[in-house]
């Protein structure tokens, strides 16, 4: 028999009796149940099931009897009564772990095992009632329970990147022998692409499969060059359902401050279906790291636990400078009009503020965002050390820094910070 990843539609023909077999007659009061796996390959060519399980559960979801088919088929002698059937199958479901066991109900659950990759999986259940000498024909078509991804791209990455990666989610990551997902079980999946010849295109060929989304998935890009790292998050409108295969192509442009537009599309397995969208700054995620940029703002501190940030602005603002030079109402006046007037970080809801002469010290001794001068100090920056505004500065001596500060204001440069929740 071929052997075929993809499948085009299953079926589990049940039978009490055929016509070109031997028939042996059940017990009184019993009936003998036939269970043939059955598929249809690519080119509509029938052929047998090359593995499957068949369960039968009584009317309290119980199981009763479980079997693996054998030469594609399975025998049942059960006492009469009402039963559900639920039937298992695919070309390699050594990967998964079945339920098994006297345990065994309609509610336990097949889950991919550790460190394999999920393969094709067809479920489908079905109420049959047997009676005494009942001899039922009772077919059964499966329904393909995963979904694949099959491509991921993105265009247009500037050639200053040094990686991409797209996180999709959330997935189911079981699914419970009656057909239905547990919604407390769910995962993300994660892909690295690979830059393409053309130095801006970066692309992966997962075709990787999984359970179907829990809702509306989730798509995240992540763009990282040696500056830091740009993320973008959108939320689709649609599901990624059982039985379609998805690409997902993006194509980035360098546009006030970075625009991704993207389009996700379905390939045929069962009918074909589209989900389109676009994406742009204001889909901007923050997933912050000290010391690193985060879409484009250098990151002071992060506080992991409450999930705050401090960032810093990208650039120094320019201020009307008071007359004195010590502080006084008028330069505080005078900071918090030109603080006021910087556009905050997309998605944020904090204000611009000074400061403090320990988050001064942090970004003054990073050699990748201040120039040092000959003598070894960083520019002079405005600061609150306390409640005192002052200036501030870093000094390095070989391979230490030393933060300095004075009250004698005058000519200092304003680049504040702002507070983030992520």
């Amino acid at each position: 028999m071929k052997n075929k990843t993809m499948l085009c539609m299953c079926c589990v023909v049940m039978t009490l009796m055929s016509s070109c077999e031997k028939f042996v007659e059940p017990a009184e009061g019993f009936g003998n149940l036939k269970v043939k796996s059955q598929t249809r390959d690519d080119d509509n060519v029938v052929q047998d099931v090359s593995q499957g399980n068949i369960y039968v559960f009584n009317h309290q979801g119980a199981l009763v009897e479980m079997k693996a088919i054998s030469n594609s088929q399975a025998s049942f002698n059960l006492p009469a009564g009402t039963y559900q059937l639920t039937a298992v199958g695919g070309d390699h479901l050594t990967v998964f772990n079945l339920p098994t066991g006297s345990g065994t109900t309609t509610e336990s659950l097949i889950t991919l095992k550790e460190g394999e990759n999920m393969s094709d999986l067809q479920m489908k259940q079905k109420n049959v009632t047997i009676v005494d000498g009942d001899r039922l024909d009772q077919p059964m078509e499966l329904e393909r329970k995963v979904t694949c991804i099959e491509s991921v791209e993105v265009t247009g990455v500037p050639v200053s990147a040094t990686n991409v990666s797209m996180e999709i989610g959330s997935f189911y990551n079981a699914i419970k022998l009656d057909g239905t997902y547990p919604n407390n079980s769910v995962t993300n999946y994660q892909v690295a692409l690979t830059v393409q010849n053309d130095g801006t295109t970066w692309k992966a060929l997962p075709n990787k499969m999984l359970f179907p989304s829990n809702g509306l998935p989730t798509i995240k890009i992540t763009i990282t060059d040696n500056k830091g790292f740009q993320q973008f998050s959108f939320t689709a409108s649609e599901a990624m359902s059982a039985n379609h295969k998805y690409k997902i192509c993006g194509s980035y442009e360098t546009m006030q401050g970075g625009v991704v537009s993207a389009s996700l599309s379905a390939v045929d397995w069962a009918e074909s279906s589209t989900i389109a969208f676009g994406f742009d700054e204001q889909n901007y995620i923050y997933e912050p790291v000290a010391r690193q940029k985060c879409n484009g703002y250098y990151v002071v501190s992060v506080n992991e636990s409450a999930r705050t940030a401090v960032l810093w602005a990208k650039k120094r603002l320019e201020y009307t400078e008071p007359a004195s030079s010590t502080d006084s109402p008028e330069w505080r006046s005078a900071l918090n009009a030109a603080m006021s007037a910087l556009p905050k970080p997309v998605g944020v809801e904090g204000t611009w503020r000074l400061p403090t002469l320990a988050e001064l010290s942090i970004f003054c001794s990073d050699e990748n965002m201040v120039i040092f001068s000959n003598e070894g100090n960083s520019p002079l920056y405005l600061c609150l050390d306390g409640d005192v505004l002052k200036y501030g500065y870093v000094k390095r001596v070989s391979d230490t820094f030393q933060t300095h500060s004075g009250t004698n204001l005058g000519g200092e440069w304003l680049r504040p910070v702002i507070d983030i929740h992520y």
